[in-house]
Order: C-alpha cells, then structure tokens, then sequence
C-alpha cells in the first residue's frame, strides 16, 4: 500500500459546491497486477448504507484478483483459466463474467471464487460487457458483432440468445429498453434496435476509435483514442464536445448532483478529470502517483472512487458527498404543557378506576406494535 494526499494542483481545482469531493487523507494504492488493469468491478454489500464490500480486477496477465475493500487485502486469484487478455468484467446477482481476448466468456461463482463455466463466445477478442435492464447480457466484440446472452434460460446450455453484426470491430456497448449504442473502431457509434437485431442510426463527431459509452436519459456520453468526451443526443443524433484533451481518453461516467450535471472521465496522463456538462470547465482533477494512463475506472459508487492503470496499480479514493458534511439537526421533544399532563393523569385514573380500584399499577405496561400480514396471508 501507498498513501498519499491530493496533488497541489487537484487541491486548487477542488470547487466550492461540487457535492463529489476527494477525501484527501483517504487514498490508497496498491499492485495488483503484473500488467495493466482494464477492467474493474464492485460488490456492494448493505440494503441501506450501501458501500463496497470487495474490488475486482481483471488485468492483460491473465488473472483475477479479489480484494477486500476496507482492509484492502487480497482474498483470491483467478487464474490458469483465460489464455488472453482480461477486457471487461461484469457483476449479475452471485456471479462474475469475464470477457477476455481469448475469445471466451467465463463465468465464476463470487463466493465460492470458483470457475462455473467458460463459453466460446466470439470468433475475435472479447471487448466489453454489459447487463442490460431486461437482465441479458449484452457482448461486443473485435469480429465486429454483439452478442445477446440470455443466462436465465441458458439457451443452447450456454444462454446465447442473438447476434447484431456491424460495420466494424465493437470495443463498447450499453442499452436501455429496445436501444443498444455501440462504440466502433472506425470512430462512430452504432445506433442498435434489440428486437430487429438490426441496425438504426448512425453517430459521429470523434476522430478516434471510441474507448467507452454512458448512457443518461436520452443523452450519450463517449471517449474516444481521440482525447474528447462527448454527449449526444439519442433522439437526433446531434453532438458536442464537452471536454478535449488531447489525450487519450479511456472511461466515462455522468452523474447528477441536484441541478448540477457533471461527467467523470479518465485519460493518458493518469488523470480523472471531473467536467461540468454544461460549461465544459474542468471542477476536479485526481492524479495517480506515477501518472500512468488509466485503463479502467469506476467513479459512480457510493463513498469510493477507483481506477485501474497501465502498470497493474489499482487506485481507490475515498469519496465524500455535502450532505455527510451537513450536521444533521436532532428533534427535541417540547415541554409538556401544566394541561396535557393533566389530560394523562386524567386519563390514568379512569383506567384504573376501571378495575375497580382493586390494584394498583405496578409495573410499566408495554404495548407491541400491531403485527402485519402479507397480501393473501392468513
């Protein structure tokens, strides 16, 4: 481990009334890997205060490694199964998908931390994964197809469901309903119909392959090999740049902080650069110590942001929102007024005198909440 505070410059950029804000004393990093990382994933444990029970790592030496997010441990390797490249993660219920350029899918149970099965998925590298809404799991891939896996009816005994080809090879993909965007290696983004299996629309504006997709409402964000991030609007295909760099930009995530709009995105210098939407001004700028480029990132977590970079070194900072710094205020009980606490003693007397007086109260009478019954229940 390595602790480390925010550098001068990321402390200069940290604005007034960004409600995401860096804990400085709380960063940390660590070697994973003996290769890049390039792809991160969470579990979350909690029903009300969510946070991150373990990191996932999935790096170009071919491995998996699990780590314990608070005492930032490693708890497992997976290893001796891919024989590629390890592109994409991905977290369904109890399981772990890897995505890898061996052309495979594999399936892993989390908790037993043991392999369930391997798929042959693609006929080129893996790039991406993606659990859309409906709970199918969508894969695009360097043959230049994405691939529809449906795991609860394990179709074929491997879930395969349908396939989209396109023009070029897919690096990344996301979807909502019946829309699915792809990011393509000729700079465009692919405009998908899930229940046709065919393709709609066309967008462009990058001048380089397209590294990552986020999709918000009806507004599609986009970096690209290029150094920009993008939004485009779905409904029309209408684009602009929000922040341009000139370094590579790998990973991109939009978030909402009341009416505050902004988009977190990592780049080449080993910077995460956190931009308000409507103004394209850069708010906040994290540096990771050796400045290597950032391969993977998740920023959209609550309490913990995380990134993965080329040398194998997974990064996590602490993160904080306004309303933890609020002090939240504590409702007093008001003094009861010289009338009510004569209404009890009131009402007091006339319980007792309906037992006729006989005894006296001798100890404090509980009353259990009422209990409740399901819908249909006896």
């Amino acid at each position: 481990q390595n602790r480390s505070r925010m550098s001068t410059e990321q402390a200069a950029m940290n604005p007034e009334g960004l409600a995401w804000t860096p804990r400085p004393d709380d960063y940390w990093q660590v070697k994973a890997h003996d290769s890049s990382i390039n792809a991160l994933e969470t579990v979350m444990e909690g029903s009300g205060e969510v946070s991150v029970r373990m990191m996932i790592c999935g790096s170009g030496d071919e491995k998996i490694s699990i780590w314990d997010a608070k005492k930032q441990k490693k708890i497992e390797t997976l290893q001796h199964v891919h024989q590629g490249y390890i592109s994409s993660l991905l977290v369904v219920d109890d399981m772990l998908l890897s995505g890898s350029f061996d052309q495979t899918i594999c399936l892993w149970s989390i908790e037993r931390r043991s392999l369930i099965k391997q798929i042959k998925a693609h006929a080129h590298c893996v790039n991406h994964l993606f659990l859309h809404e409906s709970g199918v799991v969508l894969s695009a891939s360097w043959d230049s197809c994405v691939r529809v896996w449906d795991l609860r009816t394990r179709l074929q005994d491997h879930g395969f469901s349908s396939v989209v080809k396109l023009p070029d090879a897919a690096l990344c993909v996301v979807g909502k309903q019946t829309d699915v965007y792809c990011g393509l290696h000729d700079c465009s983004i692919a405009a998908l119909d899930l229940r046709s299996s065919k393709q709609r629309d066309t967008f462009t504006g990058h001048s380089g392959y397209v590294t990552s997709l986020h999709l918000a409402n009806l507004e599609l964000f986009s970096t690209s090999f290029d150094g920009s991030v993008r939004v485009t609007d779905v409904r029309n295909g209408k684009g602009r740049a929000v922040l341009e760099t000139g370094l590579a930009s790998f990973n991109v995530y939009h978030r909402v902080d009341g009416t505050r709009r902004w988009v977190t995105s990592s780049h080449a210098d080993g910077g995460i650069r956190i931009t308000n939407v409507v103004s394209g001004e850069v708010k906040m700028k994290f540096e990771t110590a050796d400045k290597e480029q950032i391969f993977s990132l998740i920023a959209n977590h609550h309490g913990m942001l995380i990134a993965g970079d080329a040398l194998g070194k997974m990064h996590a900072w602490g993160v904080k929102r306004e309303e933890e710094e609020a002090a939240v205020p504590t409702m007093k009980r008001p003094p009861a007024s010289s009338a009510r606490m004569k209404l009890c003693a009131t009402r007091i007397q006339k319980v007792w005198r309906g037992h006729g007086g006989r005894r006296r109260f001798s100890r404090q009478v509980r009353v259990s909440p009422p209990s409740f019954q399901p819908a249909g229940g006896a």
